[in-house]
């Protein structure tokens, strides 16, 4: 069964983006905002074939799995999760004075809702990165929907395991990324290797507001508790956690990562 959904996610997302292979949602971000997100479009019979014909078995099972699997979390990212919309409401209504003029960057983007929040909100760079191409293609269709100039947004590739010279990125003034903390280990490996590297390269400039990450998460994530001590293996400071009122899911939160 888990080799069957690897191959049904590799077969589903395989072939090159196109327009007819995305679809355009519309999402609400209050007081009278809206943002255009692309999502792709999946052809559910072809990948089904394909999958069967690789496995040998048949399309009926694949439709049974695909049925079972419904709920499981999309290995790609290419899905609009509630708490990137929450933190997209956020960044382009109460949190607007502290994003104009900042540059961003947003880990783990997905679909890329934050970052091209970000850039809706006033900021004056922003880049977007992930570990799947595809992911950036679609973050690109939505930037460009919603008017972001490509003279201060950029997309990279980003694989946090193995996510090399991070100081040629930066500097920026705010590290941003939404549910990322679903795996222990993984919240280490981010916040250690690629979250403190991208605050902590660059000698502080005192004529721009303290470096800083936000990270929003949504409910019952066990890795939260880890951020303390996290933080203080390597040389940052865990500025705490504040509601997010934008969201629909209680607890959810807004979690502050300083410079030590």
């Amino acid at each position: 069964m888990r080799r069957g959904l690897q191959l049904l996610l590799i077969v589903g997302g395989a072939a090159a983006l196109t327009m007819d292979s995305v679809s355009m949602r519309k999402i609400d971000l209050g007081g009278g905002r809206a943002m255009s997100v692309a999502e792709p479009k999946e052809n559910v019979a072809a990948a089904d074939a394909a999958v069967a014909e690789i496995l040998g078995i048949a399309v009926d099972a694949i439709k049974a799995q695909r049925k079972a699997l419904a709920s499981y979390d999309n290995a790609e990212g290419q899905k609009l999760w509630p708490a990137s919309v929450a933190f997209a409401r956020m960044l382009t209504g109460s949190m607007v004075p502290s994003v104009k003029g900042l540059r961003v960057i947003e880990l783990g983007a997905g679909l890329g809702v934050v970052g091209v929040a970000a850039a809706l909100a006033g900021a004056e760079k922003v880049t977007l990165t992930d570990f799947q191409p595809k992911s950036l293609e679609l973050a690109e269709i939505t930037a460009k929907a919603n008017g972001v100039s490509s003279a201060i947004f950029s997309t990279r590739l980003l694989d946090w395991n193995h996510p090399g010279d991070l100081a040629s990125l930066g500097p920026y003034d705010l590290v941003v990324a939404s549910d990322v903390l679903y795996d222990k280990a993984l919240t280490r490996v981010l916040v250690r290797d690629v979250i403190a590297p991208l605050l902590l390269s660059h000698p502080r400039d005192r004529t721009r507001p303290e470096p800083r990450a936000m990270l929003v998460d949504p409910p019952l994530r066990p890795s939260r508790s880890l951020l303390p001590e996290i933080c203080a293996e390597c040389g940052l400071y865990w500025g705490g956690e504040a509601p997010v009122a934008e969201a629909k899911e209680g607890d959810t939160v807004v979690i502050y990562l300083l410079r030590g």
